[in-house]
């Protein structure tokens, strides 16, 4: 008589039959359902995440125009000296706060934000040729405008300042002659064209119907008409020379460009570069008698003419 070997631990459970979850909690009697159900479940957050990922993710900027602006005074001040070539308007969408500028390999001096639409590019020293305008994202690149920055070579400009040379020692004061001339990188930069006597320095004191001037002991002066060599500014009735704009009354003192030790001048006029015509004025004082009866042959101008 043949003995039936013992009945398999799958026979008992299923009769032979392959149940969905066995006693163990294995799906199909290989995956842990727990398992399963972590895995069914990360598989749900992919399209969820993809979808997540195209609804929230920032634009990408676009650079529909980009033209000349003009470079205002304060931005030239904010530049401390560095040298602006140009100021680019740049036109697009998705513009954002967080972009930087490049003009091919040469980072901007600055990129500013107004709005999506709209932000100004200041362009620092480039050399001259054409170039293309790139933004950044970080370290992204995410726009480039082919051959948009166009660096011209800047007509030379020369300009004739009448002032005085101030706060000079009496040895200094001496020393300048006319035809003197200083350079920057072996460039010529400023000319003494005409020179007044060595003067006492004056102090210029502001009263409230106009000013007068005082003596400043120790200290020396000459007046000065000199040929400046200066940089076009965006602004045509001016022309600049390193930090310095050129008749812009606010800004009266001008350290000469090469100078050493550095010479300060007090600017009346900037006129162009030609010679002046003489020419005579009949002038009428008005005012209180007491005042008109103190005006003598030989006063001058506190902008004096030489």
């Amino acid at each position: 008589m043949r003995r039936r070997a013992p009945a398999s631990r799958r026979e008992r459970e299923g009769g032979g039959a392959t149940r969905l979850v066995d006693a163990d909690g294995r799906l199909f009697g290989r995956v842990n359902l727990v398992d399963a159900v972590a895995l069914l479940f990360v598989l749900g957050l992919v399209p969820v995440a993809y979808a997540s990922l195209l609804m929230f993710r920032p634009a990408r900027p676009t650079v529909k125009s980009v033209e000349p602006s003009e470079v205002n005074k304060e931005e030239r001040r904010i530049a401390n000296g560095l040298v602006i070539r140009r100021k680019l308007k740049v036109r697009g969408d998705n513009l954002t706060p967080m972009l930087r500028a490049s003009i091919d390999e040469y980072p901007a001096l600055g990129f500013t934000f107004e709005s999506p639409k709209s932000a100004d590019v200041i362009v620092g020293d480039v050399p001259m040729g054409t170039h293309d305008l790139i933004l950044y994202d970080g370290a992204q690149e995410v726009a480039r405008v082919r051959g948009a920055v166009v660096i011209l070579p800047e007509p030379a400009s020369t300009v004739r300042v009448i002032g005085a040379v101030i706060q000079l020692d009496e040895p200094s004061a001496a020393r300048l002659h006319i035809g003197q001339q200083f350079q920057v990188s072996g460039h010529p930069a400023a000319e003494l064209l005409k020179l007044g006597d060595v003067e006492p320095d004056r102090h210029r004191l502001t009263m409230p119907d106009g000013h007068i001037e005082t003596s400043v002991a120790g200290s020396w002066q000459r007046w000065v008409s000199m040929r400046l060599h200066c940089e076009p500014d965006p602004d045509a009735s001016l022309c600049r020379t390193g930090t310095s704009t050129l008749g812009d009354p606010s800004l009266p003192l001008l350290t000469v460009p090469g100078s050493a030790p550095p010479l300060r001048v007090l600017v009346s006029e900037v006129v162009p570069d030609e010679d002046a015509q003489q020419a005579v004025a009949r002038i009428r004082v008005s005012g209180q008698r007491e005042l008109a009866d103190t005006v003598r042959p030989g006063d001058r101008d506190i902008r004096k003419e030489i």
